[in-house]
This record gives structure tokens, C-alpha cells and sequence, in this order.
């Protein structure tokens, strides 16, 4: 399902992390304008569950976000 045409796919997810590492407002901010490319990003952040919680330095509540994922020539 993901494009072979020789491209490359780029998904941007953002999301909130919160003070205690859970994950939650999971969206697609940019497309690829591959669904499933898009939805499979989106179960990544998803499958992550928790991260590590923040360090007592940092007081925010929480921090929203950004993760990209690219396949094809762009990829590093």
C-alpha cells in the first residue's frame, strides 16, 4: 500500500507528551498523501504508550510534540 513509484513519503505526527511521559492528542499534522503511510505513523506514537517521565528541572505540565517520518530518497 505504501507508494513504489521511486518518491518519497513524509508524515509529520504531533502530539502531547505530559509531565508523567503519557501520550495523548495523537494527529496527523501533515500528510504524505499516503493514508496508510499517515495511519502507520500515527500507530507508531501510538504503540509508544509512555515515554520517560519529565525531570524534575522542567515544569511544564506538558509539551506537545512534532515527529516526522519519511521514507524514500529523503531519508537519511
Amino acid at each position: 500500500p505504501v507508494d513504489l513509484s521511486g518518491k518519497s513519503l513524509r508524515v509529520v505526527i504531533r502530539f502531547r507528551l505530559d509531565r508523567s511521559g503519557s501520550i495523548s492528542d495523537v494527529v496527523i499534522e501533515t500528510s504524505s498523501g499516503n493514508g496508510y503511510y499517515d495511519d502507520a505513523g500515527r500507530r507508531a506514537v501510538l504503540k509508544a504508550g509512555r515515554v520517560t517521565p519529565f525531570p524534575p528541572e522542567m515544569t511544564d505540565p506538558n509539551q506537545d510534540t512534532h515527529f516526522s517520518f519519511t521514507v524514500g530518497e529523503e531519508a537519511g
